[in-house]
């Protein structure tokens, strides 16, 4: 295929898909640093007054949230303690035990002092609600799904693959255009031959300022593209596996792929009564339970499946910073019996696993812990840019044709 018939290939592909990369580049750029900017608009919810003490174990945190919200049962605590700042737990309906039926709540995540188990606040931890506590719900909401659920996350996938292919695309039109031994240079084209690849290609890396609006939109466009195209093509592809469900029966193909705990850990005969262990029992089992040789891990968070009658937890790095972060455990304990029903990991399962277990940490620039985190931040912003001066150049290219196609007209 002639380069002349990739432009317009170009051209299009990025027209359909602006409006929605320069809305996930911008949310995705907000939530690169959601917790930050959250405690930052809702400093009632995530700060408290720092107290020489120890923090409330997550059991006894569980059983004063229940307590102060009747109608909520707490399904999961974070237990990582950071002095000065509050803990969240996430709840959902509880079931009441005359009447057997769950109560309406308009909220799933609740904000808690560590220190007493004082209840600071209520929120939906995703989805549309009033206040500025749902001003990052609604963003990361935005970013995963442009509020339209199941449907919007569908879409996005979509996007998210045309946006991959393309990117190949405009790759290859920033490769300066070979000219023939003997042929005249015409207006625009590359250096002449003699001249390295690298020395006509060089300047599709560099942004010539002053040289008017229109050129330095496309040098920022063109530029732009370029020195973030790895992390583009990264984010692209992992938004493909994260949106569309159809990846994992593809990625099948090359290996298997074996199923979440999530799936897979059989329903309880008995979901209603206590389970033997209590949250502060089944963190203690489940750290016994990480694959041998692991050291420096922490958890993070625990959560109860109750119809499963199974603990898990969640570990990562003590320090949440290191690069690479190549290391998460997730544990799945029996409730009663502490046995260990499952392990999830990096570098755990098939090779298809491990590819689909990366995806996520790619993404959001977890993997390189803050500088990876700040990285995802500025592409998102890029993208955002590159999507508005590929609408620029579009328009400005098309006025000139408009105008002469109108002055055939009237010829």
């Amino acid at each position: 295929m002639a380069r002349k018939h990739w432009v317009p290939v170009h051209r299009w592909a990025g027209l359909v898909i602006a409006l929605f990369i320069f809305i996930t580049g911008l949310t995705g750029s907000i939530i690169a640093f959601r917790d930050e900017l959250d405690a930052l608009i809702n400093p009632e919810l995530f700060r408290v007054v720092e107290r020489d003490a120890s923090p409330l174990g997550p059991t006894e945190l569980a059983t004063k949230v229940e307590s102060a919200l009747p109608g909520a049962q707490v399904s999961f605590v974070y237990v990582a303690f950071e002095a000065g700042h509050s803990t969240r737990v996430l709840v959902q309906p509880g079931r009441d035990p005359v009447t057997g039926k769950r109560p309406v709540l308009d909220y799933d995540e609740v904000f808690v002092d560590p220190y007493d188990g004082k209840v600071l606040g209520k929120r939906k931890r995703r989805g549309i609600g009033p206040g500025r506590a749902h001003i990052m719900p609604i963003i990361y909401e935005t970013h995963r799904t442009l509020l339209a659920g199941p449907i919007g996350k569908w879409f996005l996938g979509i996007i998210a693959l045309v946006w991959m292919l393309d990117s190949f695309v405009g790759f290859y039109l920033t490769l300066p255009v070979a000219i023939k031994r003997g042929q005249s240079r015409a207006k625009g084209a590359s250096p002449p031959p003699g001249k390295s690849f690298w020395q006509r290609w060089k300047h599709a890396w560099k942004i010539k300022w002053g040289a008017g609006l229109y050129r330095t939109q496309f040098d920022l466009h063109r530029a732009g593209g370029l020195w973030l195209w790895i992390v583009f093509f990264t984010l692209a592809l992992t938004s493909v596996h994260l949106n569309l469900q159809w990846v994992k029966p593809v990625l099948q193909q090359a290996g298997p792929v074996t199923p979440s705990p999530f799936e897979t850990l059989p329903r309880a005969a008995d979901s209603h009564s206590p389970p033997g262990l209590d949250y502060d029992r089944a963190l203690l089992v489940a750290a016994t339970k990480l694959p041998d040789g692991i050291a420096g891990l922490e958890p993070l968070v625990i959560g109860y499946l109750r119809a499963q009658r199974s603990y898990y937890v969640y570990f990562r790095p003590t320090k949440s910073n290191n690069i690479p972060r190549v290391r998460f455990e997730q544990v799945f304990i029996d409730a009663d019996t502490g046995s260990l029903q499952a392990g999830v990991g990096y570098d755990h399962g098939t090779t298809a696993d491990k590819v689909l277990a990366w995806q996520f940490p790619l993404h959001t620039g977890q993997i390189l812990g803050l500088p990876g985190r700040i990285t995802i931040s500025v592409a998102g912003l890029v993208a955002a840019l590159l999507s508005f001066t590929g609408v620029y150049i579009w328009w400005k290219k098309r006025k000139p044709r408009t105008t002469h196609h109108k002055a055939a007209l009237t010829r």
